[in-house]
């Protein structure tokens, strides 16, 4: 016997699809304004990640990553009171 879908059920996986496309959006966003290139392969990741948590992850970290490594690893470079990168430690 197959089991229809309740509208709750369809409105819940429709909200829940559309929320992924936006957070994708959203980081491929930030790092074209702060000029960060994005290679094929990380704009595939990217888009292919359904996990809610990992894409606010990339998101946060794009606010402050120098390069989409930066976003994927999470290894960011302090910046000196100059402005310029210091390693960090």
């Amino acid at each position: 016997m197959v089991k229809l879908k309740t509208w709750q059920e369809l409105h819940d996986e429709a909200y829940a699809e559309g929320r992924l496309k936006a957070l994708v959006e959203d980081v491929l966003t930030m790092l074209r304004v702060r000029g960060i290139a994005v290679p094929t392969a990380a704009r595939r990741r990217i888009a292919a990640s359904k996990d809610v948590q990992q894409l606010r992850c990339w998101l946060r970290r794009a606010v402050l990553a120098a390069s989409i490594d930066e976003v994927f690893d999470g290894k960011q470079h302090r910046r000196s009171r100059t402005g310029r990168r210091a390693s960090a430690r």
